[in-house]
């Protein structure tokens, strides 16, 4: 299970937009609402402060994982959730940037299939109800 966290915390960390490098194809991406593009990798739609995703955003991947959040500064904060294309949810929370508290992962049919708990980025607890779907269904889109 460290691996997931480690690749949470790379996601996370990528999600971090401090210095974008892409486009506005839509709207204000400056202080404003927008659809920012970054080729071959993300789409930004949300609200943009400084250059910045800063308040609520959804990021869709390359692999068209969907992070539904809010952003302070260009980081996460507070709930999230990852929407994987086979309709799993990883509801989980960040603090500035940083997992951190009780996250939970659902499969399609809304039976719980992991609980973690972290404490600014450590995995403190883990409880894996299902680990074949865990990671046939849910892994390999981290990897």
């Amino acid at each position: 299970m460290k691996t997931l966290s480690f690749i949470i915390m790379t996601v996370a960390l990528i999600l971090s937009f401090q210095h974008l490098n892409g486009q506005c194809i839509e709207g204000n991406c400056i202080n404003g609402k927008g659809t920012y593009y970054i080729h071959g990798e993300m789409m930004i739609v949300g609200y943009f402060k400084n250059g910045k995703p800063h308040g609520k955003a959804i990021v869709v991947l390359d692999n068209l994982i969907k992070i539904y959040g809010t952003y302070v500064n260009g980081m996460l904060d507070g709930n999230a959730i990852y929407v994987l294309p086979n309709q799993t949810k990883w509801y989980i929370s960040f603090h500035n940037g940083v997992l951190h508290g009780e996250s939970f992962i659902l499969d399609w049919s809304d039976y719980r299939v992991a609980t973690i708990t972290y404490h600014y980025g450590e995995v403190e607890e883990e409880i894996i109800e299902d680990e074949d779907y865990f990671w046939y269904e849910v892994l390999p889109y981290f990897l």
